[in-house]
């Protein structure tokens, strides 16, 4: 009976320690997923004389589509000023870069500063320089 005991108890801690590597291995796995999702910010420009004139350069991080309108854009500068978004594609691809175009109100030197907040992943700020 001493023989068996001692097989158990080591198959009792192979079993264990299975059990939290695996669970280890699902949680960083998840987290790993989740932060690497979203949007990067490539380009944030203003074009002078044309309707739309803040352009936005954005590029799918993720390993999904991101669909346009899940993607909320706040303008925080100036503030209370519309924000009138136009997408050039209503899907964002896997890699892919889309653009967005808005009007930067105002006249003169300004700064119009975009909040970008994809469905997933991080938000991110795009300042737009116009003159």
């Amino acid at each position: 009976m001493k023989g068996i005991s001692e097989i158990i108890a080591t198959l009792l801690m192979l079993m264990v320690t299975l059990a939290v590597s695996g669970s280890a291995y699902l949680f960083i796995s998840q987290t790993y997923v989740a932060q690497t999702q979203g949007l990067e910010l490539l380009d944030a420009f203003c074009v002078q004389g044309g309707a739309g004139n803040s352009t936005i350069i954005l590029r799918n991080i993720g390993t999904n589509p991101v669909d346009t309108a899940n993607i909320q854009v706040i303008q925080t500068s100036p503030p209370n000023s519309p924000v009138q978004l136009r997408w050039r594609l209503s899907t964002i691809q896997a890699g892919a870069t889309a653009t967005v175009y808005d009007e930067c109100e105002g006249s003169g030197s300004r700064i119009c500063v975009y909040r970008i907040v994809p469905p997933n992943g991080r938000s991110s700020n795009a300042p737009v320089p116009c003159s």
